[in-house]
């Protein structure tokens, strides 16, 4: 027992519990900054932002219920989630092959590109299918 009356062994746990918290704040730091790389030097991260943005605020105008709302943000956040994905791929791809032509490497950078597109088509049918008849209803009443 510890002088104040915890068990040693529980101290130890409770050492490890915040070395865990500090790995895990790391962890969300290292996101943060994964986002902040992508967003400075990816142009089309750039773009998906800016119409992540303009979709919430056309949801908020709209007065799309929360269920559509959330379905908006799915899709918005799945094309973000694969533009940092496909960020990765390219930057892993440029580091092991450099300037070298490698045709595995394109095949690698084009199917991620690929990902991000076929969820941008997703994304504009969502937004399609959820905002025109709430336009629609805005503009009858």
């Amino acid at each position: 027992m510890s002088e104040h009356g915890v068990d040693n062994e529980t101290d130890g746990a409770v050492d490890i519990a915040r070395e865990g918290n500090k790995r895990l704040i790391d962890s969300f730091d290292n996101a943060w900054q994964g986002i902040g790389y992508t967003f400075v030097h990816e142009r089309n991260f750039k773009i998906h932002i800016a119409a992540a943005v303009l979709a919430c605020a056309v949801g908020v105008l709209l007065r799309v219920t929360p269920t559509e709302f959330l379905i908006v943000l799915f899709a918005v956040f799945l094309v973000l989630c694969l533009e940092l994905i496909n960020t990765a791929i390219e930057t892993l791809t440029d580091l092991y092959c450099g300037d070298t032509k490698n045709e595995l490497a394109k095949i690698a950078k084009d199917t991620a590109a690929a990902a991000v597109l076929l969820a941008s088509m997703l994304a504009v049918a969502v937004g399609a299918a959820i905002f025109a008849p709430a336009a629609i209803q805005l503009w009858i009443n």
